[in-house]
């Protein structure tokens, strides 16, 4: 027997025993014999509590006439029926006389305006209620308007809401209120429905006493269930006038302790949050709660108690056990909570253990908040405080966690190809883990199936994963799109019929061995040109952090030298080329070609072939040599040909002939620049002599006032030519001019468009000499770099340079 805080004695059919768990307290613990479970489930009615079925109460309008002769199993039948029937009739009756086996009612006017009469007995051989007078129907009418029935009390609404109370405990009693209104039409009181709820409730799940007396029985169970939970028990002295019998208890307190979340500890932060909360009900208790939280930040329950409130030594008993069970011997723990002084107290004595070592307690700062806003009623102020702490943890552990974050980004970017199990489940040690009735068949592992659990379905795609099965990767199949039964879900959709719904997913699944996955065994090393690399890399993001891609994009290019064991030279790098550009320039100057543009395009591409045979570069960075190309070989003949004709000098490198063609070229242009110079001068004379002062002729000189356009060709393909140049082109032949050595001022320039290119780019790493970016877009293009001002990579967000890199 286990009587409440209330010394109110309930009654226990199932015997306990006592264990001693705890040596510092004699009547801490108790348990149930296992063969005595059977016994408490046996009491325990299931079906009743999930969902009652039977029929509680009849419906009113199943209400017939009463007449002698009619039975009832029981006087509370025998009540409700005639209560419904007078309320379906609009009449009520008093009772006149009642006693154990009898029950005599009468109508209020009886003996003077209705003579309506009822009484029953219950006969002694068949215990059944039996009318043995009703003479007549009740025909009185009650005239008095009212919206409420006096016959309509909590115990008739109680029979009616049982279903109601056995779906929803928690139902509102307005929703009561307005299913009695429709079913009756009659508006009963607040009160009255929530007395009638409480029965109901008491009718289903029990009363409060009965609640008490099955507790140790229900953690009992939870100890049979989950080995290793741990449950103590605290109880009060017995009082005067209880029976001295061991097997009653009067409870104090309850601590438990799941074994999931005491083996769940070791792994979370090493911080212990407490807190307590009173419970509703008839005996005002308090529940108190330890909780901690994981990597995410997702709470995670410790321990828990009922104990008679936050007392000190509610408290120092409930701190003592979450040390001794589920903390353990480990130190340094962060103890939060708020500023209650039982609290206090019980943290500072020193056998609840913990003080430094063992632990460090602190305030919770929406605890300080909520105080804070309650004194001087400012949100304000309180989100402040809050924001203070906040950015104080911040602070403090920012530094230290995004370093480590970076140290792991970085470890998974390097990662090699010996460095990976390919095949984790034909190791020993995880083979012997597996049960075998997964290991006994294997190939359902390669199946390209949908996963079903109720509502929720996701696929499985195995042909993505073979290399875990020794099989060569081949490029994967497009995935199916599931994405709209993503959006399932199970709120308002209980009665739905998963198996209907998903019978195509199922009849897949059933099917399995048709979409096994199969491909020849692997050997060696998955290469980087292979069909499947060149399809992976246009479908992922291959890096995940930047100084990853950096290291990871100069392994590959070591790499690249390697496969294609390549010697010599490489053009740009340490300004390597542009020498030798110049010199195939010189060499091969066979014609009068006035500036770059008018040297025909198979010229220029037999000068860049021979620049090929003499240095290397990776594909992905053709385009950008071309363009280097074209850049020093506008220039250098720009340069060149402005220094020979205003020095009227032939260069050694332009042959006698072609110098002659040139120079009357630009003899005839200057001529023909003079007679056009001179032939404007001649037109605007007139004009601006002119005093006829007419309309017409002002917009005459306005027009001659204007700059009038040359009508050679030449100079207009000179502007045009001209105007092509871009700005950065045209500054580096300003600086060429000043320089005095030719292939200095060209590498110079070089370097200050390419910086003016990146210049938009930040840098974290190291200073290393750069490989400029590939234009391409092929499979083997590991960084490629779009046209400027539109700068995006697929394989990561930004790239290192340093505005001190040569080429």
């Amino acid at each position: 027997m286990l009587l409440n805080p209330h010394n109110v004695v309930v009654r226990v059919s199932v015997p306990i025993r006592m264990s001693h768990q705890d040596k510092e307290d004699d009547n801490v613990c108790e348990d149930v014999v296992e063969e005595e479970l059977a016994n408490f489930y046996s009491q325990v009615d299931v079906e009743r509590v999930r969902g009652f079925t039977g029929d509680f109460a009849p419906r009113s309008d199943d209400v017939g006439e009463l007449y002698e002769g009619m039975k009832f199993p029981t006087k509370a039948a025998l009540r409700r029926h005639v209560k419904l029937y007078h309320i379906k009739n609009n009449c009520t009756f008093v009772v006149a006389k009642s006693g154990s086996n009898f029950e005599d009612w009468r109508c209020p006017k009886f003996g003077k305006e209705c003579a309506w009469r009822l009484r029953a007995t219950q006969k002694v051989n068949t215990y059944h209620w039996e009318i043995t007078i009703c003479p007549e129907k009740h025909k009185c009418v009650t005239m008095t308007l009212s919206q409420d029935h006096p016959k309509l009390d909590s115990d008739v609404i109680a029979s009616f809401i049982i279903s109601m109370v056995t779906l929803e405990p928690d139902v509102s009693v307005a929703s009561i209120i307005e299913r009695m209104n429709t079913q009756f039409n009659f508006e009963v009181s607040y009160k009255k429905t929530w007395l009638a709820k409480h029965k109901a409730i008491t009718r289903v799940f029990g009363n409060w006493e009965s609640s008490y007396s099955k507790l140790p029985r229900w953690m009992a169970a939870i100890q049979h269930f989950l080995p290793g939970t741990v449950v103590q028990f605290c109880y009060k002295p017995r009082p005067r006038g209880v029976p001295s019998d061991p097997s009653i208890r009067i409870f104090q307190r309850v601590f438990w302790a799941y074994k999931s979340c005491i083996d769940a500890f070791p792994h979370l932060k090493p911080m212990v949050q407490v807190d307590g909360t009173f419970l509703y009900g008839k005996y005002t208790l308090t529940l108190l709660i330890a909780s901690s939280q994981d990597g995410n930040s997702n709470v995670v329950p410790l321990a828990f108690a009922i104990v008679e409130g936050e007392t000190l030594e509610a408290w120092a008993w409930f701190l003592k056990r979450v040390r001794l069970h589920v903390v353990g011997d480990r130190q340094n723990i962060c103890l939060i909570s708020d500023r209650h002084p039982s609290i206090l107290s019980a943290v500072s004595d020193p056998r609840t253990m913990w003080q430094p070592p063992y632990g460090h307690h602190v305030y919770c700062i929406r605890h300080l908040a909520s105080n804070l806003n309650k004194k001087y009623n400012d949100s304000n102020l309180k989100d402040l405080f809050v924001n203070i702490g906040k950015w104080t943890c911040i602070d403090v552990h920012y530094h230290q966690r995004y370093d480590t974050l970076k140290k792991y980004k970085l470890l998974l970017d390097s990662l090699k190809e010996d460095q990976i199990k390919w095949r984790p489940y034909d190791e020993d040690h995880v083979s012997q883990q597996i049960p075998h009735y997964c290991i006994d068949n294997r190939h359902i592992w390669r199946a390209n199936v949908p996963l079903i659990c109720f509502h929720i379905v996701e696929w499985q795609y195995s042909d993505r994963v073979l290399r875990q099965f020794g099989m060569d990767q081949p490029i994967p199949e497009n995935p199916v799109d599931i994405d709209f039964l993503h959006t399932l879900k199970l709120t308002g959709n209980i009665l739905a019929n998963w198996f209907i719904e998903h019978q195509f997913y199922i009849h897949v699944w059933n099917n399995w061995q048709a979409r096994v996955a199969f491909a020849p065994p692997y050997h060696g090393i998955l290469k980087r040109t292979s069909e499947y690399m060149k399809w992976y890399w246009r479908h992922t993001r291959r890096w995940i952090d930047v100084n990853g891609a950096t290291y990871g994009y100069m392994h590959d290019q070591t790499l690249l030298i390697q496969e294609r064991n390549i010697t010599g030279p490489r053009f740009g790098e340490g300004g390597a080329g542009v020498a030798e550009v110049i010199d195939i320039i010189k060499r091969n100057f066979n014609g009068p070609y006035l500036s770059w543009s008018k040297i025909p395009q198979p010229i220029k591409d037999s000068w860049f072939k021979e620049l090929k045979t003499k240095y290397w570069w990776y594909p992905e960075s053709h385009d950008w040599v071309r363009w280097s190309f074209e850049l020093c070989g506008c220039i250098e003949v720009k340069r060149s040909l402005w220094e020979a004709r205003v020095n009227e000098q032939r260069p050694e490198w332009i042959d006698k002939s072609i110098w002659k063609q040139m120079c009357k070229h630009w003899e005839a242009k200057k001529k023909s620049k003079t007679n056009n110079n001179i032939q404007l001068n001649n037109k605007k004379t007139p004009f601006a002599a002119s005093t006829s002062g007419t309309k017409d002729n002002k917009i005459k000189q306005e027009k001659l006032d204007q700059p009038i356009q040359s009508s050679s060709n030449k100079d207009k393909r000179e502007k045009e030519i001209h105007h092509r140049i871009p700005p950065e082109v045209k500054e580096a032949m300003e600086i060429i001019m000043e320089e005095q050595e030719i292939v200095k001022g060209l590498i110079e320039s070089m370097n200050q468009i390419w910086i003016q290119h990146v210049k938009n780019l930040e840098y974290v790493g190291p200073t290393f000499q750069l490989l400029p970016p590939p234009v391409n877009n092929s499979p083997e293009a590991d960084f490629r770099r779009p046209p400027p001002g539109q700068f995006r990579h697929p394989n990561v967000s930004t790239f290192a340079v340093k505005s001190n890199m040569v080429f």
